[in-house]
C-alpha cells in the first residue's frame, strides 16, 4: 500500500538560510495577540475538564484531560476541526516512537502504515487550507509561501510535513509536561501545598517542574566542527545525544539540582524548550498552558492525592517522556468550590 509519503526535512532540522527564512513565516501565526485569544479559550478548556472530574473523587489526569487539552489548543492554533481529534490520537502518540524509540520488525510495519496515514491526513488538512485558508498558523504560513518573494521556498511536500510535526510538538511534549509536573508537584507533597496556597506560583511550578521532569529529555545534533566535550574529543560531523535533562539538574547552575522546589529563581533556565534560534516557537503557548492547568487544579482540586502503588508507564523511546497515566483522587464533599461538589 503506498501513502505517497516524501521524507522532507522539517524546521527543527534546518539551518541557515532556510531556517531563518522560514521560522520568520511562521511567527506571524503566532503572535502576541493570538496567544492573548488562546489564553481565553485554554481557560475555558481547563473549566470544563475540571468540571466534569471534579464531582467523582477520582481520574487519570492524563486520560481525562492532559491528553486532549493540548490537542484541542494546537488544533485551534492550527485550523483543525475538534472532531478530527480521535483519528489524529493514535497518530501523533505513536511518532515518538516512530522517530526515537526502538520498535521491533513487525511494529516498524504498523507505523509505517500509521505514518503514512498521518501523512494523508496532513496532506488533506493542507490542501483544504490551500483553497479555503482561515486565520490560523498553517493558513498563515501557507500565505506566505505563496507571496512572489518566497517563490523559491514553495514546497507543497514541506508543508505537509511541517503540519504533521508541529501537530505533534504542540501536543505531546505538552501532555507530558502536564502530567510530569503533576506527578514531581504531588510526590513533593510540601510544594503542592505551597502552590494551593499562593497561587501566583503556578507559572514557576511549571519551569521548575520543565527543569526536574523535562518533557524533551534528550535531543540529536551533529557537530560542525572538531570540540572538546568534558575531556572527550568530538570529531567534526559527529551525531550526538545531548541529555537536556540531565543539563537541568547540572549542580553547577542549578544548586541542590535533584530537589524540586517551585520557588527556585532560576528555575527558567532549563533547556526543556531548547536555546538559540532553534528555541521552541511553542515555548510561550506551552507556558501559558501549564501556567492555567496547574494553578487551576491546585485552586479547585487542592486535596489532590496520587493513587499510592501505581506502576508508572512511558512511551519506549529516548526523547519525549511523561508518564502515561496519573491516577490520583480527592474527596469530592472537600472541594472548595460548591459547584464541585458530587
Amino acid at each position: 500500500m503506498s501513502y505517497g509519503y516524501v521524507p522532507t526535512k522539517s524546521l527543527v532540522d534546518e539551518d541557515a538560510p532556510l531556517h531563518p527564512r522560514r521560522r520568520k513565516m511562521l511567527r506571524k501565526g503566532m503572535t502576541p495577540a493570538i496567544l492573548t485569544k488562546m489564553e481565553t479559550y485554554i481557560r475555558e478548556l481547563t473549566d470544563h475538564y475540571i468540571s466534569e472530574m471534579a464531582p467523582r473523587g477520582e481520574a487519570d489526569l492524563v486520560r481525562d484531560m492532559f491528553f486532549e487539552l493540548p490537542a484541542l489548543v494546537i488544533f485551534r492554533l492550527m485550523g483543525v476541526p475538534d472532531e478530527d481529534l480521535p483519528r489524529i490520537r493514535k497518530f501523533a502518540k505513536r511518532l515518538s516512537v516512530w522517530g526515537f524509540g526502538n520498535p521491533t520488525e513487525e511494529e516498524q510495519v504498523e507505523l509505517c502504515h500509521e505514518i503514512g496515514q498521518y501523512w494523508q491526513y496532513a496532506r488533506e488538512h493542507i490542501t483544504k487550507l490551500m483553497a479555503d485558508p482561515g486565520s490560523d498558523i498553517m493558513s498563515v504560513f501557507i500565505t506566505e509561501m505563496q507571496l512572489p518573494e518566497n517563490a523559491d521556498q514553495y514546497d507543497e511536500h514541506y508543508m505537509y510535513t511541517l503540519m504533521l510535526n508541529l501537530l505533534f510538538a504542540g501536543h505531546e511534549t505538552t501532555t507530558n509536561a502536564l502530567a510530569g509536573a503533576m506527578r514531581a508537584l504531588l510526590e513533593n507533597r510540601d510544594q503542592w501545598e505551597l502552590l494551593c496556597n499562593d497561587l501566583s506560583l503556578a507559572a514557576n511550578a511549571g519551569e521548575e517542574s520543565l527543569r526536574y521532569y523535562s518533557s524533551v529529555p534528550h535531543w540529536r545534533r551533529i557537530t560542525t566542527k572538531e570540540t572538546v566535550l568534558g575531556g572527550v574529543t568530538l570529531p567534526s560531523g559527529a551525531t550526538i545525544m545531548m541529555a537536556l535533562g540531565s543539563a537541568g539538574r547540572d549542580e553547577a547552575h542549578f544548586p541542590d539540582g535533584d530537589r524540586f522546589d517551585i520557588r527556585r529563581e532560576n528555575a527558567k533556565d532549563h533547556l526543556a524548550f531548547g536555546v538559540g534560534r532553534h528555541l521552541c516557537l511553542g515555548a510561550p503557548l506551552a507556558r501559558l498552558e501549564m501556567e492555567i492547568v496547574l494553578g487551576e487544579l491546585a485552586r479547585r482540586l487542592p486535596h489532590m492525592q496520587l493513587v499510592p502503588g501505581q506502576v508508572w508507564e512511558f512511551s519506549p523511546n529516548t526523547s519525549h517522556r511523561g508518564p502515561e497515566h496519573v491516577h490520583v483522587t480527592w474527596d469530592p464533599a472537600q472541594n472548595p468550590l460548591p459547584g464541585d461538589r458530587a
